[in-house]
């Protein structure tokens, strides 16, 4: 894609700070939609699954992907809620799954 001289003007300059507040939301989305897949794997192994299960989860996953897909570097309000809410579901994840190790 080729960016014209009056578009390199109107761009905005981020920080390094910011770079990274982004690139970490955008990582704890992408580490809980492997959660999700793998807990989809799971539950696709399993004899007496529960459907409604099933749907909330490919619905998170998809949710998950869409919140990707729009998550803009500018949008800080967003990338501290993601960072900080769902760094802790990561967690939480990472801790439980040590314990059934």
């Amino acid at each position: 894609m080729l960016i014209e001289r009056s578009q390199v003007n109107a761009m905005q300059k981020w920080t390094q700070d910011q770079a990274v507040a982004f690139e970490c939301a955008r990582e704890c989305i992408v580490e809980l939609m492997a959660i999700c897949s793998a807990e989809l794997g799971d539950l696709a192994g399993q004899a007496d699954v529960c459907a409604e299960r099933v749907d909330r989860q490919e619905r998170r996953l998809a949710d998950l992907a869409a919140e990707l897909r729009h998550l803009h570097l500018a949008d800080t309000d967003s990338i501290e809620r993601i960072r900080r809410d769902y760094g802790r579901q990561v967690r939480e994840y990472r801790a439980e799954a040590l314990t059934q190790g």
